[in-house]
């Protein structure tokens, strides 16, 4: 790979043991190489920074590391940078740890004239109980792994951290936090994962609840949202807001109860009707909390215009209500369970098999003893559906 000026290596990679010979190897074979990025990869510190030592061209250099102490060493780097890498102009990590102790004594000497003057490489920490605690340079670096707001910021405060998350665009959060965490703003929100929600007795506790989210993030570039609302326990407020302050957002994930709630609401229909294309009703799978049955009768009338649909269990005859209801469906999946011989949508597929451009699957998820989950669904060519 004598011309190769850019790599990206993600998730899963482990590096192993590398010997002097191996090392020895690579003088030529890297020279080119301007742009290295390493995102959740498993590393040796010391096999990592030799081999990094090889790529004299490097101009950009990006590692986003997690449990590994060693690797958080801000000498060492500044030793591998100087001697190593002449050209580097962009230097971008994230370490963590789950000694948040070590990482505020570790942070403290990224903060020497090399870092902060020479090279304006800005760094602040996240800092977790029971959670790991991270170390990063400004801005936040947006991979693979989701951002929480389960942390407490530290950082310089004679550099300006105002925009530290404006790269951030996946958030994931329980309610409560909303209420209780500060300094955090999120800009440029696309995805939005509630996995809990608080409990709020009154309207003066919903409304304290979305200033709280208002001022944590701007809503007005979210296209998905995952929002735990149960009929037995939450009022449909929360999600009308969202909906207001969201023009773009097109895919919804819900518990199916839910619907009891929104079906009612005239205006929340009016916004979910223009709005919601793609729905879910899974929430990371987690037990629907009043345990209602999958009821579809009234889907068509919070979202006539939703063109791909997820539900777990439904019944077999429900899919058939939802082609004929929903005019712009072109897509359906559904897991249910299933005994071992039984073929719960065989009329399904019959009905379906008479129609010109339905084209369905059907998939063995997990086989445990006397039970299947299944996975079901279907495309359609909204071109010519008939018979």
């Amino acid at each position: 790979m004598p011309l190769l000026q850019s790599l990206n290596i993600s998730r899963g990679l482990q590096f192993d043991p590398v010997s002097s010979a191996d090392i020895s190897h690579l003088h030529g074979r890297v020279n080119h190489l301007k742009y290295l990025i390493l995102s959740d990869c498993m590393v040796n510190t010391d096999n990592l920074m030799d081999i990094i030592a090889h790529m004299i061209n490097l101009r950009s250099l990006t590692v986003s590391v997690y449990e590994n102490s060693d690797i958080i060493n801000a000498s060492r780097w500044k030793q591998l940078i100087t001697s190593s890498l002449p050209y580097l102009t962009v230097f971008r990590f994230r370490f963590g740890t789950f000694d948040r102790n070590e990482i505020v004594r570790k942070y403290e000497d990224f903060q020497s004239d090399f870092w902060i003057k020479e090279h304006q490489w800005y760094t602040e920490c996240l800092l977790g109980d029971q959670i790991v605690s991270c170390i990063f340079t400004v801005p936040y670096l947006n991979d693979i792994r989701p951002m929480w707001l389960k942390y407490v910021r530290h950082f310089n405060t004679l550099v300006d951290n105002s925009k530290t998350f404006d790269n951030v665009t996946d958030l994931h959060s329980l309610g409560e936090e909303l209420m209780t965490s500060s300094g955090f703003y999120f800009p440029n929100i696309t995805s939005l994962v509630f996995h809990s929600l608080p409990v709020l007795a009154n309207e003066g506790d919903e409304q304290r609840f979305i200033r709280s989210l208002k001022r944590t993030m701007n809503l007005s570039n979210l296209k998905h949202l995952e929002i735990p609302l149960c009929s037995q326990t939450n009022r449909p407020t929360i999600l009308l807001e969202i909906l207001k302050e969201a023009p773009h957002l097109s895919s919804l994930n819900i518990y199916n109860c839910a619907i009891d709630i929104l079906k009612t609401n005239k205006e929340i229909c009016r916004y979910t009707s223009e709005m919601i294309k793609k729905l879910q009703f899974c929430v990371y799978f987690q037990p629907n909390p009043c345990h209602k049955p999958h009821d579809v009768s009234s889907i068509h009338k919070v979202f006539p215009n939703v063109e791909q649909m997820t539900c777990p269990m439904t019944q077999s005859d429900s899919c058939l209500f939802l082609l004929n209801n929903l005019p712009k469906l072109s897509a359906l999946n559904i897991n249910f369970y299933q005994s071992v011989n039984s073929d719960s949508f065989s009329k399904v597929k019959e009905e379906l098999s008479k129609l010109k451009n339905i084209f369905f699957y059907e998939e063995i998820l997990r086989d445990k003893q006397h039970t299947k989950l299944m996975a079901f669904g279907f495309w359609v060519d909204h071109g010519d559906i008939t018979a």
